[in-house]
């Protein structure tokens, strides 16, 4: 190609570097931002057909098959969630001989299976890939210059021709798109009449079918849908006319773009076309890729036995959370494991004497104004008490941005590092960061309540500002909170239990640490749920003070520091 832009040309220049250091081809040796990563999706093969359109086969070099003869020749295969969920979703091609499985972090695997079932349709997905066949379209370009080299194949008159047609349909596309998307504006427009408090997820209810504007959606997603499949003739019609000889370069980006109409098609007809009952739909809204419509299942546990569970002899799941109010009646009925077997096997740390519990008595409930203030006050004082060594666990970002705001120049007169997840940078280079300046405070939000290891004095006091209940207006979760008689006792707060002990497990890693646990939300102590948390804790060393005499019980447990 002699179109490629600045951006795609730096990027080549990256990739060729890194091809000849890598052994893997494994896209998490790169650092990618969007463009790149935009980029990437259109060069990286697609495991499914990588024998024909990846052009290293022929020579054995292929990452993707490498990968794979690997995996199907180990004797033992450690992987990840995500690998694993993917896999199983189609025909087990990696991991289809393996009868025994150990899932470690098990507690994970619901929300896992639930995000890889989860299907999008945004509009700024569908204009880009119709755009990419407009002029000066990246698509169209590459298509463009491969037909121009085939010489005496095609006239100059009827490669035009055929360009023109897809230029013609690229622009039917993309009018098609503007009107579909005019419509389910006014849909969701509609739903949120009357009760619009500012969220980006917007529930389609099951009863939407019913209403008069439903004809017109309906009618709206035909026209999308026939212009796809019209789209997908012409795609069709192209790869017939490659040239043998350049077959892998053409058929990878023509494969690729048919594959997403593909994609198009079969999301359309899950949201549109399946029943509502076991599925929950929703739209998403945001400056950057406008109205999106997504499909999600209400249920994974079918999903997860048919795909996953059924196929092997033995499963174990194991996890350091799994039980709230000390069984397993949540985990199990989330993943449709009624029959397994149970065992819950105690700490090998000494957790009654390496922990002291603080809920000052008289915290201002999250709901009131004066909370976020005093919820600032106190970490900053604590802080300085504790010398650093502080993480504070976060529900939302934008508790984050308000506490930071509150105390970053306080902590800064006392030459304490302050570090927020999504303001300094994403969690792996904070964790690099402390590891580094050891006098430091993190903020984290949902990447660091699990996974995260920061042993000894780079983590001496850990801080929950608020309890970590699911949001309700989550499609998601009021969709499934709905399937429960008791939602809250039965769904809500289990999950949030879960949640709340796979926090306080970030402060003890080994057998030698120590520290403080500072709980700002007072309904542990005055809500008869609140009971259920402090069971859940890993020691009964707990001290409820006045929101003042904070910073001297902190002191207190270092030494009088």
């Amino acid at each position: 190609r002699t179109d490629l832009t600045t951006d795609e040309i730096q990027f080549m220049l990256r990739i060729n570097i890194w091809l000849t250091r890598t052994s893997a081809g494994d896209m998490g040796e790169l650092y990618l931002n969007n463009a790149e990563r935009n980029f990437w999706n259109e060069m990286a093969v697609n495991p499914d057909d990588h024998k024909i359109t990846c052009a290293l086969e022929k020579d054995n070099k292929c990452f993707v098959s490498i990968a794979r003869s690997i995996s199907k020749t180990s004797d033992m295969v450690v992987t990840n969630h995500a690998l694993l969920i993917a896999d199983s979703k189609g025909d087990g091609g990696l991991f289809n001989e393996s009868k025994h499985l150990i899932i470690d972090e098990a507690h994970n695997i619901e929300r896992e299976a639930t995000g890889q079932h989860t299907e999008i349709i945004s509009e700024s997905q569908l204009k880009s890939f119709f755009n990419a066949f407009q002029e000066e379209g990246r698509v169209l370009s590459i298509i463009r210059a491969y037909f121009n080299s085939l010489e005496g194949e095609l006239t100059e008159e009827e490669t035009e021709q055929k360009l023109q047609k897809l230029l013609d349909s690229s622009a039917k596309g993309l009018e098609t798109c503007v009107d579909f998307f005019e419509v389910l504006g006014s849909l969701e427009s509609f739903i949120k009449k009357g009760s619009d408090n500012g969220e980006s997820a917007t529930r389609i209810p099951q009863s939407i079918s019913l209403h008069e504007s439903w004809p017109t959606v309906n009618e709206s997603v035909i026209n999308i849908q026939a212009n796809l499949n019209t789209f997908r003739l012409i795609l069709e019609d192209l790869e017939t006319l490659a040239d043998d000889g350049y077959r892998n370069e053409i058929d990878l980006v023509l494969n690729n773009q048919i594959s997403k109409i593909d994609k198009f098609l079969e999301h359309l007809n899950l949201i549109f076309n399946t029943d509502r009952e076991n599925h929950v739909v929703w739209f998403s809204r945001n400056s950057d890729s406008g109205i999106g419509l997504h499909y999600a299942p209400l249920d994974v546990s079918k999903v997860l036995y048919d795909d996953l569970f059924s196929r092997m002899d033995s499963t174990i799941l194991c996890s350091g959370t799994m039980t709230a109010d000390n069984n397993f009646d949540y985990i199990k009925g989330r993943l449709g494991l009624s029959e397994a077997e149970e065992l819950i096997l105690g700490t090998p740390f000494e957790l009654e004497s390496a922990i002291q519990v603080v809920v000052p008595e008289d915290m201002p409930t999250p709901d009131q104004s004066s909370y976020d203030k005093a919820v600032a006050d106190l970490i900053s004082s604590i802080s300085k008490k504790a010398s650093g060594g502080v993480l504070v666990l976060f529900t939302s970002h934008g508790a984050i941005r308000r506490a930071y705001n509150h105390v970053k120049i306080e902590l800064k007169e006392l030459n304490i590092n302050l570090m927020a997840q999504g303001i300094d940078g994403p969690p792996d280079r904070l964790i690099s960061m402390i590891k580094r300046t050891p006098r430091s405070v993190i903020f984290g939000a949902a990447s660091f309540w699990e996974g995260v290891d920061l042993p000894g004095d780079l983590l001496k006091v850990l801080i929950i500002p608020r309890l970590p209940f699911a949001v309700p207006s989550d499609p998601i979760v009021a969709a499934r909170s709905e399937t429960y008689e008791s939602s809250f006792m039965e769904y809500t707060l289990p999950a949030s239990i879960l949640r709340f002990r796979q926090g306080i497990g970030r402060l003890v890693r080994t057998s030698s640490d120590s520290g403080v646990v500072v709980i700002l939300d007072s309904r542990v102590i005055n809500r008869r749920y609140g009971s259920m948390y402090l069971d859940s804790l890993p020691t009964t060393n707990l001290v409820t003070p006045k929101v003042q005499s904070v910073p001297e019980v902190i002191s207190n447990w270092f030494g009088g520091e």
